[in-house]
């Protein structure tokens, strides 16, 4: 078969055909001499490929020449693909057609390069199937086991595994105290570190292990402030980061359920979070960051005093900028920080978030509430910015019948695809339920619109309703990967 494509090549190329770089020192004096600089090798990367049907990938040919130069010759060379039914390359390009293997190699005069192995995989194959782990979830290494064991029993391939709750931290962190929850005393070592056991054991057992974040919450609603034993709190060291409401109060005072919240629209606030982020990254072997909480806490916050003067000197330059539009950006901000950080520091890593289950209600429903008013939360921009990977929202409702009713799962993940298009939608399934044919069902609804998987919220009901054999003989009884981040 190579016998036959390098005569092919010979005869495209004509018997004296060669690509050669010429010195020109030669004067020609020397009939006898070839002072001509010929290419002697090609080196063609990556070497190996794995896309879906209807993805692509980049091949680059580097030329190595006597002088031992070299040189970008992807658009000189010939590829040769074998089969041609799997995949094309031109200029580089490789474009999935069906599943199954193909070798590709490049050819320009006399040179050949390495072989390129690329699999093709059925768009099947690539699913996220994950659930959600809270940090109430486990309080041993034992019980993480436990959790691992589970989720890869019932053929789950994602681990969404909570590490940070109220600016506290359930790992070996640099820049926030450890959790009390782990030890009892906010700031003291628990002497195990869970996010650490979590990578080691879901790795082991198949599984891509997620730092769960949740993001702007800080503490705990007219709880006492925090003191800690070692790194200090955040609040400890800046109180006035916390967000106000429209009357200027700081949530530190004005709060009595739910999370006290940092402000988004601090410089401060946002730079913390990137740190924390950069911290795991650095560190950790983690399969990604999951943003939850990644949103204002109401409509009536932060009209704090930094917030207040930055939006004013913003609109200053843009008149038409609103005060909506501030806040929007401020969280917009936030996500681009820690997505330029993953990038640097573990570009294969994935920046996931868990967003509002309605952005807008475009459908007109009664007392809903919307992540872009309510929360100043846009994952559409995030998504068309290209600084994120996946969002999941959580969309904690059942199918209606007839379709498209009020709080309607299949209508509310269609509107997220259809803003979404430019990176993945992973659909956000409740788990509470009684009978497990609602969650089949809105997993089957899901593929069938387009999501590409599922996180299933959370781990704490499917243990309560005895589901794991459920998924494992039913919805996920066919093997699947996570999806491949084409766009890296």
């Amino acid at each position: 078969m190579r016998l036959a494509i390098f005569f092919l090549l010979m005869g495209y190329l004509g018997c004296g055909g060669s690509t050669s770089h010429t010195d020109g020192g030669s004067d020609g004096g020397d009939a006898g001499g070839d002072n001509s600089i010929r290419l002697t090798a090609i080196a063609v990367t990556p070497t190996t490929v794995e896309l879906e049907v209807g993805a692509t990938a980049q091949l680059e040919a580097v030329g190595t020449y006597s002088d031992n130069s070299t040189d970008d010759i992807t658009g000189e060379v010939e590829w040769i693909v074998d089969p041609e039914s799997v995949v094309s390359v031109t200029v580089g390009r490789v474009d999935a057609l069906e599943a199954g293997e193909a070798s590709v190699q490049a050819y320009l005069d006399y040179a050949s390069s390495n072989q390129v192995t690329v699999t093709v995989n059925d768009p099947a194959h690539y699913e996220a199937r994950g659930v959600w782990v809270t940090r109430w979830n486990y309080s041993s290494a034992n019980d993480v086991q436990a959790i691992i064991d589970n989720l890869a029993a019932g053929g789950f391939n994602q681990m969404y595994f909570q590490v940070r709750g109220t600016a506290d931290a359930y790992y070996q962190s640099s820049v926030e105290p450890w959790a009390s929850g782990l030890s009892g005393a906010l700031g003291r070592d628990p002497g195990w570190d869970p996010l650490q056991t979590a990578i080691d054991l879901g790795h082991a057992a198949g599984l891509e292990v997620h730092a769960w974040l949740n993001t702007f919450p800080c503490w705990n609603c007219g709880a006492a402030l925090p003191q800690s034993e070692g790194i200090p709190h955040v609040l400890e060291s800046h109180p006035e980061w916390a967000a106000a409401d429209s009357n200027g109060i700081s949530m530190i005072d004005g709060c009595s359920d739910g999370y006290i919240s940092l402000s988004p629209g601090v410089p401060g606030v946002r730079e913390h979070i990137r740190l924390v982020a950069e911290d795991i990254l650095r560190n950790y072997d983690v399969d990604g960051i999951h943003l939850d909480y990644i949103r204002y806490p109401g409509a009536q916050y932060s009209h704090d005093a930094v917030s207040e003067a930055a939006c004013a000197d913003a609109q200053v330059q843009d008149p038409d900028l609103t005060w909506e539009d501030w806040q929007r950006r401020q969280v917009n901000l936030t996500v681009e920080g820690v997505f330029d950080t993953l990038m640097t520091e573990r570009p294969d890593a994935a920046l996931s978030a868990a967003v509002w289950f309605i952005r807008q209600n475009v459908w007109g429903w009664s007392a809903v509430s919307e992540g872009y008013h309510q929360y100043y939360q846009d994952p559409w921009a995030w998504t068309s910015g290209g600084y994120i990977d996946a969002v999941a929202p959580m969309i904690y409702f059942p199918l209606t019948d007839p379709p498209g009713q009020r709080l309607d799962f299949s209508a509310m993940l269609q509107d997220h695809l259809s803003g979404n298009s430019d990176r993945y939608v992973y659909a956000g399934i409740h788990g509470d339920y009684t009978n497990f044919s609602e969650i089949e069902d809105e997993i089957a609804a899901g593929r069938e619109l387009g999501a590409k998987g599922f996180i299933i919220f959370a781990y704490t009901y499917i243990i309560d309703h005895g589901f794991w054999n459920d998924f494992a003989q039913g919805p996920l009884f066919e093997e699947a990967v996570p999806p491949l981040l084409v766009w890296r």
